[in-house]
């Protein structure tokens, strides 16, 4: 049964809500990514503007000292307009010996723009999106930087003494987030579809997904940049982030269910199945939180008529359609790691003990029939745990026999201790300072990406951080969040030549 829902009237500014506020549609139409010159352009002179990385620019001037007055779009003379994509790109400008026309030359063609003579002209680049860093050259010599204002839009960050500006974030104002809670067992569908550039789709778009177990509504006063053309924040956003779905995995629809109190199941249509531990657990309920980069979604939200307990919308997430991967279709409660984990663990039992287990399918239906019991992972383990401890304390395990007739008891010869999951865990505080200095963070993210331990959205964040010692902070926070085995990672150290850091975790 497909219920309509709403996005929120609190959104970005780079937002439009349209079909009933069914769809949320990114229209960039706040810039808050400016710099200006710090002194204005003098007759005869030529300026070389250096532009790297990849964005939508303008290139134009302000007829009013940036230092003395506020910024507005309507002050704003456009010359020409630039996209660049992962390249450098120079463009000369000049005031003409009589002071009374501006020429800028880009992809071989010669812009002009006229005023009254001896009108002074700062030069002024605004940044509508992207992620763009900037510098002006006079003569277009390096020797020569030409400064920056120390007035500039909220989006931009000055550095090298204010001879180089850069966008912070590539698309800020983007927000928006579904009107309604999810509760458990609730599924929120996002049909989700690129902005056409004409009949073509543009190089880069994508949906990023978080969940917010709070109103968020509050969320505005300290990251206003989420919504308003406002400073950035320097603190870390309290949402839990799910992933950024780009290019093929931003096509078609995308599924977000709240599993139970601490849990949410996500995909899209074209990759598999995964979960994310919200940071902290929610009443039963969070709202699902949007940012759209050239990018249209539609959400509607979807309740299995008879439904007594969250099993069947789970199923929907997991099975539908039909090319996901079939491991990541059974017991979605418990992801891939955590069952081969489980497994392993069992596997291992056998081989101290000398018992037999249970085949694989009786296995995953024991697993199955536990997680219609408890809601959290640990709780579930724990039990599986003490089971096991008392059956050696008992020496003797009752299990189904080979035949698959009657039960068979077995005698354990010795006492053998079992050590429960969360002693089995990595423990990332205890060595904090020592792991961000002895780590080497890329090959590390590089196996645990591979391993399906961290994200797509996760890796990136931590391979494009500017320092080795914030990359490694950067990952040592992320997998502190997450059920990582420390026989697991000791096989990734050993893998990256990092046995020596296997005693700090």
């Amino acid at each position: 049964m497909t219920e309509k829902v709403k996005f929120s009237s609190t959104h970005g500014q780079n937002i439009t809500l349209t079909n009933s506020s069914s769809t949320a549609t990114w229209s960039p139409k706040q810039f808050s990514g400016w710099a200006s010159s710090s002194s204005p352009l003098e007759q005869g002179q030529t300026v070389v503007v250096e532009l790297n990385g990849s964005g939508h620019c303008e290139l134009g001037l302000f007829k009013e000292d940036p230092e003395a007055t506020n910024r507005t779009k309507q002050t704003f003379k456009q010359i020409n307009e630039i996209r660049i994509h992962k390249r450098k790109c120079v463009i000369p400008v000049t005031l003409n010996e009589r002071g009374t026309e501006v020429s800028s030359q880009f992809l071989e063609k010669t812009f002009t723009k006229s005023f009254d003579r001896n009108t002074k002209l700062w030069l002024t680049i605004i940044v509508k999106f992207g992620k763009v860093s900037a510098k002006l050259l006079l003569n277009g010599s390096p020797e020569n930087p030409i400064s920056f204002s120390r007035n500039h839009g909220a989006n931009i960050n000055l550095e090298e003494n204010n001879y180089t500006a850069s966008t912070i974030m590539l698309n800020p104002s983007s927000t928006c987030y579904v009107k309604e809670k999810i509760t458990i067992g609730e599924e929120l569908s996002f049909q989700c579809e690129p902005l056409l550039d004409g009949d073509r789709e543009p190089s880069r778009f994508h949906v990023k997904f978080d969940v917010y177990e709070r109103n968020p509504e509050g969320l505005k006063k300290e990251f206003k940049h989420l919504f308003d053309s406002g400073p950035v924040s320097a603190s870390e956003s309290p949402t839990t982030n799910l992933e950024t779905f780009e290019k093929d995995d931003c096509k078609g629809k995308i599924l977000v269910t709240l599993i139970n109190e601490r849990t949410v199941g996500y995909r899209a249509a074209s990759s598999k199945y995964n979960e994310q531990t919200l940071r902290n657990g929610s009443d039963g309920s969070v709202w699902v939180i949007l940012e759209l980069y050239r990018t249209t979604v539609t959400v509607s939200k979807r309740r299995e008529s008879g439904v007594s307990n969250n099993t069947n919308v789970v199923d929907s997430v997991v099975r539908e359609p039909s090319n996901v991967d079939a491991e990541n279709s059974i017991d979605p409660f418990l992801s891939h790691q955590d069952k081969t984990e489980l497994k392993r663990q069992v596997s291992d039992y056998s081989e101290v003990t000398g018992v037999k287990t249970v085949d694989e399918n009786t296995t995953d239906r024991r697993l199955a029939a536990l997680e219609f019991e408890h809601t959290l992972l640990h709780e579930k383990v724990d039990k599986i745990t003490h089971t096991l401890q008392n059956a050696v304390a008992c020496n003797t395990l009752s299990l189904p026999s080979s035949s698959g007739k009657g039960v068979m008891t077995r005698q354990i010869s010795a006492p053998t201790r079992i050590c429960s999951l969360d002693d089995r865990l990595i423990n990332v505080r205890r060595n904090f300072t020592h792991l961000i200095k002895d780590m080497h963070c890329v090959p590390l993210s590089d196996k645990l990406f591979e391993r399906e331990i961290i994200t797509r959205n996760e890796y990136q964040e931590i391979t494009t951080e500017s320092t080795p010692d914030s990359g490694n902070r950067k990952l040592l926070l992320i997998i502190s969040k997450k059920r990582v085995m420390k026989s697991k990672m000791d096989e990734i150290l050993d893998e990256t030549e990092q046995k020596h850091l296997k005693d700090l975790f």
